[in-house]
């Protein structure tokens, strides 16, 4: 087994981002919490990406939940883009591919993702369909090219979007 936490807080959403600050106004110390995220950005609040991001109305740093550098200044270590393959509760240890921690408290905060006619729409028009920062920048984007220039597909998207 690799390391070993006091707290492991499994999901990158915005539940994740807030248990990471209570935890950190609870006192707990540097190394002791470790967040493991699917993700490839800290956590941030999912409705400001389509109700401000990707309208131009927030800036990026306005979408997080913690500021970048909440996470190092307060010894929480964070693994992104890890998919953690087990979880076994009685050894009180967690696993991904390339990592094995051992955990006291283990809060699962992974979220769920909405279904609906548009991400049926999106699917079958091949367009990804979820609620990432890296999706609302390629929208927002998307809204900034001269109508002549946009193909099916990018209207097709920014309507999805909206």
């Amino acid at each position: 087994m690799g390391d070993r936490f006091t707290h492991v807080i499994l999901g990158g959403g915005m539940v994740a981002g807030h248990a990471a600050g209570v935890m950190v106004k609870q006192g707990v110390e540097p190394g002791e919490v470790c967040t493991v995220s699917m993700d490839e950005d800290l956590p941030y609040e999912r409705p400001p990406l389509s109700k401000g991001l990707m309208r131009g109305e927030k800036q990026e740093a306005e979408v997080f939940i913690n500021d970048p550098g909440f996470y190092e200044d307060n010894g929480i270590e964070v693994l992104l883009n890890t998919r953690v393959k087990s979880v076994d509760l009685d050894a009180r240890e967690v696993s991904s591919r390339k990592h094995a921690m051992g955990f006291e408290n283990l809060l699962i905060a992974t979220g769920a993702w909405p279904v609906d006619d548009r991400v049926m729409a999106a699917f079958t028009l091949g367009i990804p369909w979820k609620r990432t920062k890296a999706i609302a920048e390629i929208i927002k984007a998307a809204k900034q090219i001269p109508a002549e220039v946009l193909t099916d597909e990018s209207r097709d998207l920014e309507e999805l979007a909206e």
